[in-house]
């Protein structure tokens, strides 16, 4: 008796603290997503509170992965024939969530699929030898430079070449560097290896990663190099800000200058223009909105 009343006992213990884990892990992602209302609606009705020290920053794709899993899931119970019909439909729900059609305001140059996967960010070149190239990244971590006047088309980072979902992304706009943002807090300065345009669309030119960056404690939302190419800036929901310089011109090293704690995640970061091009814009996370 005394047995089954133990083992009746770490039941009861062992459903609790998968409650308490799963509570936890929906209150980070309202978190994270700015929802601090909501969070702390959930926080009294559970009675378990959001501790930001203890919660790991893996945990907050818990939930956005198990929607991947789920539309795996409805795939597979898809026949072949309407497989493409309800990927199509799992995408639109996640880009209008209310049902309601996204018309564009001009259908300008369609250009053919590049990616077999979700495009999560899109970056034009501002160097005068890389015009018209733009840069799209995947949730494998690949990216693709694209001719927009030609179509043409190359995967210049293969799946595999980072370890997790790019996040964002950003040209040097006196060079061919690609600076990277990744969805596990990684960030790289990767070389593209071309002189022109036509030298990145070659299959002969293999990128190369110049240098890694401290790791973000969380996914990097938005890395930003500033008008001349000569700093770069990073922030992530860890709530840090950091900004870099490029040490050596020649081999392109760069060194940390400034780290930047705010009292909220960092949404995004971007640059001045003109007289301003000394400024840098930071968003916060306050109650569901930025500021």
């Amino acid at each position: 008796a005394g047995n089954v009343a133990l083992s009746a006992t770490m039941q009861k213990k062992g459903k609790m603290d998968a409650t308490r884990e799963g509570v936890g892990i929906v209150l980070q992602f309202l978190h994270e997503q700015g929802f601090i209302s909501a969070r702390k609606a959930l926080e009294v009705e559970s009675g378990i509170e959001y501790d930001e020290k203890t919660q790991g920053a893996h945990k907050g794709n818990y939930l956005l992965s198990a929607v991947a899993v789920y539309n795996e899931f409805l795939l597979s119970k898809t026949p072949e024939s309407g497989k493409a019909e309800k990927e199509r439909a799992i995408e639109e729900d996640l880009v209008n969530p209310k049902g309601g059609p996204t018309k564009p305001v001009s259908t300008g140059k369609k250009l053919a699929a590049v990616h077999g996967v979700n495009i999560i960010d899109v970056r034009f070149s501002y160097a005068k030898d890389f015009q018209d190239i733009v840069a799209s990244s995947d949730a494998k971590g690949s990216i693709v430079v694209t001719d927009v006047k030609s179509g043409s088309t190359r995967t210049a980072v293969k799946p595999g070449f980072f370890k997790a979902p790019i996040l964002t992304t950003d040209f040097n706009p006196s060079n061919n560097l690609l600076a990277v943002g990744c969805m596990n807090g990684g960030q790289y300065i990767v070389d593209l290896k071309a002189k022109d345009k036509t030298g990145l669309l070659s299959d002969d030119v293999e990128p190369e990663v110049l240098g890694d960056l401290e790791k973000h404690g969380k996914y990097v939302n938005r890395i930003r190099w500033n008008r001349d190419g000569s700093l770069l800036a990073t922030c992530s929901y860890d709530k840090e800000v950091r900004i870099y310089a490029v040490a050596n011109a020649q081999e392109v090293k760069c060194e940390l200058k400034g780290r930047f704690q705010f009292r909220r995640g960092v949404e995004c970061v971007e640059w001045g223009w003109g007289p301003n091009a000394h400024f840098l814009y930071v968003s916060i996370q306050v109650s569901g909105f930025s500021q």
